[in-house]
């Protein structure tokens, strides 16, 4: 992730970490109940272990990008 753009626009990119986080959470919940009413069990897993690998990589990335911005902002 690189830092470019404007300092005054630094806590939009950290309420946009906030907001992704949300986001990943609220779409993992929704493919979970999608998954519940899938029957082929082969296909729930591939699609469960899909969903967990994008979930904890985007969840790693907000995480970053929101501890960079607080400790830019942090008086």
């Amino acid at each position: 992730f690189q830092k470019k753009g404007s300092r005054l626009t630094l806590s939009d990119a950290g309420c946009g970490a906030a907001m992704c986080k949300a986001a990943m959470e609220s779409a993992k919940l929704n493919v979970y109940i999608n998954l519940k009413l899938m029957k082929d069990e082969e296909k729930v897993r591939q699609y469960q272990a899909k969903m967990d690998e994008a979930f904890v990589r985007g969840m790693v990335l907000a995480d970053q990008v929101y501890r960079e911005v607080e400790e830019e902002l942090r008086p």
